[in-house]
This record gives structure tokens, C-alpha cells and sequence, in this order.
């Protein structure tokens, strides 16, 4: 679905914007992230593949203390990366962070590919930009205008409607400007032919990340590359949805990423709403009482009663 030379860069690539983290550190709002600008609600940190630096697993206990510390620690937010990765020991190895990085890459196309479905023919430039937008504000991002350039096969016309709002975030400057140099690029492939396939930008020399904090011990190809990906997906968005302004009693209803099917999706929510982390997904005094999922199409939808 994704060019293959797309795959290949962009670990390098969107790093050169977000940095690499191999600890927790808490992004501009205070929200607890990690890896390459990943977010991670409690739901997700707990099912990651934390480590001590001697190599030992963190138990789930110490994922939540350290969450803890990171979640809402402005000073955390205004001082960076570096220094949030003094509140804890724990982190995540180099492979662990590559393996997320490439399952939300791979979540984030599947979803693109659903809303526009030409997706996975574009050239690879406007695949690397589309993805470079997901990336920065969700699949689901809102762009109107854009949306229906791309859907009409003018990448042009919406390399001009691709800007990410940059008011108090001017790290997406330089990644708006490449993002725009890349449509014009897939404009000129799109218009006048060429490989499809091949970026029309040279990435391969792109310097190594700036890294904050010491990776875990890893390379094993274990646990650390297995990313329970769909646990992740659905915790994330239990997140959102806790943290949602909502009034009590009401459904909330998510549809999910189709990439594991509905038994997969079933099995995962059991496992957040109703397993031993039951209550401590949600934040402050929100509960979901019943958790039901459906079809939806393709995509599973997942239905919360969501009560104070």
C-alpha cells in the first residue's frame, strides 16, 4: 500500500521534525508521548514494551508511576525531551521505537487509503506528505479544501491547502514547507508521468535523528518488535474519548482501524475496559459501564456508555 521507498525513509525522515525518544516526555499541551512524536494515552503506555537500563521489564506498576509523572507536567513540556527523561529510568530500545513508529505508519495508511482511496496508487512524494500530515495531526485530520484537491487528483492545488497551523507550534514550519515541496513534486509526476514509485527528493544521506535519553537494551526481535498494535488503536482512542467534554450517560461511538477485524478489535476492548487495568484507562471520575462492538462496513465501530 505504501511505496516501498517511502517505508524505507520515513523513520529517518519525520525524524528529522519530532527527534527520537526513547522515555517518556510530555509533548507542547503536557500530554505524555514518546518515540517519534507518538502519543500515548495510560492505555497505550501500559502495553509498551518498557525497560529498566540493566534490560528488565518494567512491571505495569512502574509504567503507570512514570506515566504519571509525565502526564500534565507543564514544566516537563516547557523544559523538553531531555529533561522529562530524568523523571524515569524507563525506556523504550531503538527496535521497540522503530516498530511503532512503523505500525502507526501502517495504521495511519490503512486509514488514508479508506478516505481516499486512491491512495495507494499516488506517487510516492505525495504519499510521504499525506503521511507527513497524518502524522502530525491523526488520519482523521480536517482539511476541506485539501481533501477535495487530493480526491480530484490535483496535488497542486493542494500543496497550497496543506499547511498545519503553526500558532504556538513553530516546529511544523520546516515540515509544512517540505510537505508542500513534495505534492508540488507529485503534481509534476501526476500531470507529466514518471515512476510513481521513486521520491523525487534524494533522503538517503538524511543524518540520524537527534535522540533524547539512552535506548533500552534490545535487538533481540522479540517482545520489543511486537507491538500489540490494536490494543494501542482502541486504547487511544478510549483516551480520547475519556477526555472528550461529554454528558453523562451518554454513547460515545468510535470506529476503529479495520486493519485486525472485528474479533481482534472485540478482544482488545475486552482487554482494556474489562481486564485488571479496568478504571484506570479514563481519567479523573469517567467510566464506560458497557462497551459493545459492531460492524461497521469494513471497520468495526466500538460503543461506549460513557458515565461520571
Amino acid at each position: 500500500m505504501i511505496q516501498p521507498e517511502v517505508v524505507d525513509v520515513f523513520y529517518r525522515w519525520n525524524g528529522q521534525y519530532e527527534g527520537v525518544a526513547f522515555c517518556m516526555y510530555a509533548d507542547i499541551l503536557g500530554l505524555a508521548t514518546t518515540g517519534v512524536g507518538n502519543l500515548i494515552p495510560l492505555a497505550v503506555a501500559l502495553v509498551l514494551p518498557w525497560k529498566h537500563p540493566d534490560g528488565s521489564p518494567a512491571s505495569e506498576g512502574e509504567i503507570e508511576d512514570a506515566w504519571n509523572k509525565i502526564q500534565g507536567n507543564m514544566e516537563a513540556a516547557k523544559r523538553g525531551a531531555d529533561y522529562a527523561c530524568t523523571l524515569t529510568d524507563l525506556r523504550l530500545s531503538r527496535e521497540g521505537v522503530e516498530a511503532l513508529v512503523q505500525d502507526r505508519l501502517d495504521q495511519n495508511a490503512v486509514i488514508l487509503a479508506g478516505r481516499f482511496p486512491q491512495f495507494p496508487d499516488w506517487p510516492a512524494d505525495a504519499q510521504l506528505a499525506v503521511l507527513s500530515m497524518a502524522w502530525a495531526m491523526g488520519a482523521g485530520f480536517k482539511f476541506p479544501k485539501f481533501e477535495a484537491s487530493i480526491k480530484a487528483g490535483d496535488f497542486r492545488a493542494a500543496a497550497e491547502e496543506s499547511a498545519i497551523n503553526a500558532t504556538g507550534n513553530p516546529g511544523v514550519i520546516p515540515r509544512n514547507k517540505e510537505n508542500k515541496r513534495l505534492l508540488v513534486a507529485a503534481a509534476d509526476l501526476w500531470d507529466n508521468g514518471g515512476d510513481f514509485s521513486r521520491l523525487s527528493f534524494d533522503y538517503s544521506r538524511l543524518p540520524e535523528p537527534r535522540t533524547f535519553g539512552e535506548p533500552a537494551p534490545g535487538g533481540d526481535g522479540g517482545s520489543d518488535t511486537r507491538i500489540p498494535w490494536t490494543e494501542i488503536a482502541i486504547g487511544a482512542a478510549l483516551g480520547a474519548a475519556a477526555l472528550a467534554v461529554v454528558a453523562p450517560g451518554v454513547l460515545v461511538q468510535i470506529v476503529a482501524p479495520a486493519v485486525a477485524g472485528v474479533d481482534a478489535v472485540r478482544d482488545a476492548v475486552k482487554n482494556l475496559l474489562l481486564g485488571g487495568r479496568r478504571g484506570r484507562l479514563q481519567p479523573g471520575k469517567r467510566r464506560f459501564l458497557r462497551a459493545e462492538v459492531r460492524e461497521h462496513g469494513r471497520a468495526p465501530r466500538v460503543v461506549l456508555d460513557l458515565r461520571r
